[in-house]
């Protein structure tokens, strides 16, 4: 009987049913529980955990099916590079899970990513992540174990096989697939009225349901506006000559992944007191949710849609707003411990050989030295500087700080204030549960408490000084953080309010030469160096053309603030338009050219707090028009 199936003139074939049995049984495991650690309405979830099972079955099918016809009919050597194709394909399911779940970013995404990196950002992306080279290459070799582990499985399996086989005949696999095609055909006609979660989605092994769901297109009349050329900012500042003379000194701090909500008297105390005492607004958001387009939005005032194009630019001249202090006769000194050397930021910035920067120090942090040292570092450095050069003027500090990146540093023994906490993160643990996610934010409200010491340091130091009164401060982050508020972990994932919703406090000497009560109700990074020229100059002419960001104080203040959504070394594709009381989050349907992109599509339409609020075509036009003819424009 069984030399009779095996004859290849059989319409039926062998297959290695406890290899891609346990396949199946672990990717279906996955998909289900992401779909079920989602939160949303349980009908929802009840669908899309019926859409795991059975798009995991169709996958496992058609693999079964493509791998007994490979074995029938091209042999056994066939047949094994086939298997080691599948069991990569198994690993990209097991890596996929933590990476959607984290950052909403897919396995296919994360190799796209890489495979358009230099090789240099690559390097400075996989510091980014603040996991040691050393655990990288551990990482490496652990997975090429289990891939020969997977190698040796799948012989055993098939040895297994052999002495109790299992045939399947391909009448009964396509009849098998078209039933659950047919399945897929009537759900999506079912359920293409439901208003289903797009990340419900993204749990899913395909990332589709094959349920047609609504998305509102909004046709543009022109396409995104080109971002300035470096030829005109060179023309516009050697129009420009300044007749300031007496030029107060500038302090810059820009602080990784602080949210705002978490300033709070008991994290923060001399964060509080310094945002009471001076300006802020109302809403304060981060033109990105990922620290390249942040810095980039903060330091050109552009918009963070340019970024890519800026960037392959190629600018040798930096950051405008730089350039014009320079001019102006401030010398810019820069103290940091991030690495400015992601994706190139330091000549972004600061200019080729960074030329706009009379002295650089930089305290870098790695495995042996943890970030919060770094950091003390560098406000003992800028401490030394206030102290050394009591009345001099004209200088221009530029403070990077770093202790608040996951996964969150300060002294342990001697600064830990929030309990308990979690000694290091257990990534695959946050990915799987919740659990530990309180031991995790104290974690980072013990590295903010340690940020707001240093900051409180230097604020001692600087108000003894005689420049205190005239002196400009800015403290702002690069982004916020989320703790799974809205379905992800940390930042770089989605557009939600705690990942863009960030600090932008003033000091503008002794906050009284420009009229308080015009101050604008929303700002962000774009409108730091416009509001600081604006009090310097006592006018904002030299803004007019030059920058996208205004002036707080402005007769037109900003109505609007986009915040785009990290793509790499890409510039974002998706992005929201925040009026002050709503945030339209919108995609470009041509991911790949959003310069040449005339359409967009709605991804949704979210109140002050992140609320899902429902809309119409009309209603979007009526209430964005304006920010969008601003963006789109020839």
């Amino acid at each position: 009987m069984r030399k009779n199936k095996r004859n290849h003139s059989s319409p039926s074939f062998p297959i290695n049913y406890l290899y891609y049995g346990f396949f199946l049984l672990i990717i279906t495991f996955i998909h289900i529980y992401h779909v079920f650690l989602i939160e949303g309405p349980s009908t929802d979830k009840g669908i899309f955990i019926f859409y795991a099972l059975l798009e995991s079955i169709v996958e496992i099918g058609i693999l079964t099916f493509l791998g007994g016809l490979i074995y029938k009919h091209l042999g056994k050597g066939f047949s094994i590079a086939f298997a080691s194709i599948t069991f990569l394909l198994f690993l990209a399911h097991l890596v996929d899970f933590p990476l959607t779940r984290l950052m909403d970013i897919s396995i296919w995404s994360a190799i796209e990513f890489v495979v358009q990196e230099t090789w240099e950002n690559f390097i400075e992306m996989l510091y980014a992540t603040h996991i040691s080279l050393v655990s990288w290459i551990i990482g490496g070799i652990c997975s090429l174990i289990v891939i020969a582990l997977g190698f040796i499985f799948y012989f055993f399996t098939e040895k297994v096989g052999k002495k109790y086989p299992l045939y399947l005949s391909q009448t009964n696999i396509f009849l098998l697939l078209g039933l659950i095609s047919l399945f897929f055909f009537l759900n999506g006609q079912v359920f293409s009225k439901r208003d289903l979660n797009n990340i419900f989605s993204q749990a899913l092994p395909w990332k589709n349901s094959f349920i047609p769901l609504k998305q509102e297109l909004i046709v543009l009349p022109h396409k995104l506006k080109p971002s300035i050329k470096e030829t005109v900012v060179e023309e516009k500042l050697a129009a420009f000559s300044s007749q300031i003379k007496d030029l107060p000194n500038i302090y810059l701090f820009v602080v990784e992944s602080l949210r705002e909500d978490f300033l709070t008297e008991e994290i923060a105390p001399n964060l509080v007191k310094f945002k009471k005492e001076n300006i802020s607004v109302d809403l304060s958001l981060s033109n990105a949710n990922g620290t390249q387009d942040s810095w980039f939005s903060l330091f050109y005032s552009q918009w963070p849609l340019h970024f890519e194009q800026i960037h392959r630019a190629n600018w040798k001249s930096g950051s405008p707003p730089l350039q014009i202090l320079k001019k102006m006769g401030y010398e810019i000194e820069l103290i940091s411990s991030a690495r400015l050397a992601y994706y190139k930021m330091d000549e972004l910035i600061f200019g080729e050989k960074e030329h706009l920067v009379r002295k650089s120090h930089f305290f870098p942090h790695n495995d042996h030295i943890p970030a919060f040292e770094s950091d003390q570092k560098t406000i003992s450095k800028l401490v030394k500087e206030v102290q050394k050069e009591k009345n001099r003027k004209g200088k221009c500090f530029i403070v990077f700080l770093e202790s608040t990146h996951f996964d969150y540093s300060w002294p342990l023994k001697t600064f830990t204030q929030f309990n308990p906490i979690t000694n290091k993160i257990n990534y695959l643990k946050a990915t799987f549960s919740t659990t530990h996610l309180k031991k995790i934010q104290n974690r980072y409200r013990n590295a903010i408490h340690y940020i707001d010491y240093l900051f409180g340091n230097f604020l001692q130091t600087l108000q003894q000084a005689p420049n205190w009164k005239e002196s400009i401060v800015i403290f702002t982050s690069d982004h916020g953080e989320e703790f799974y508020e809205q379905g992800h972990l940390f930042h770089a994932s989605n557009l939600s309010r705690p990942q863009t919703h960030v600090p932008i406090y003033f000091k503008l000497g002794n906050n009284t030469k420009i009229a308080l009560d015009k101050k604008s109700g929303v700002c962000s990074h774009i409108d730091i160096f416009p509001t600081i020229f604006h009090y310097l100059l006592k006018s904002e002419d030299l803004a007019a053309g030059l920058f996208i960001g205004k002036s707080i104080f402005s007769e037109t203040p900003t109505s609007f603030v986009i915040s785009g959504r990290y793509n790499a070394s890409r510039s974002p594709y998706e992005f929201f338009i925040h009026n002050g009381k709503e945030k339209l989050i919108l995609s470009f349907k041509n991911k790949g050219d959003i310069f040449n992109s005339k359409e967009l599509k709605i991804v949704g339409l979210k109140g002050i707090n992140d609320e899902n609020i429902p809309y119409t075509l009309e209603s979007v036009y009526k209430d964005f028009n304006y920010a969008l003819d601003k963006i789109f424009s020839p």
